[in-house]
């Protein structure tokens, strides 16, 4: 099964929105899902995956059920 590959600065971008909303929609959680399965992240997008990760665990960003920020 193939993946669509996140736009480059894609991941950077979503991090820095569910920092500023402090919450993670299931749009995000498709797009970070999909950055995962891709296997083709650089350090960087590594790096910001697992701050959005620490921050959920943490409590400072939560999950939520809105399908984007938008909604």
């Amino acid at each position: 099964m193939a993946y669509a590959l996140p736009l480059p600065g894609a991941i950077a971008a979503l991090y820095a929105q569910a920092n500023a909303t402090d919450e993670l929609t299931l749009a995000d959680r498709y797009a970070l899902q999909a950055a995962l399965l891709s296997g083709q992240m650089d350090e960087e997008e590594q790096q910001c995956i697992n701050r959005i990760l620490y921050s959920v665990r943490r409590g400072r960003v939560h999950i939520s059920n809105k399908i984007s920020a938008l909604s």
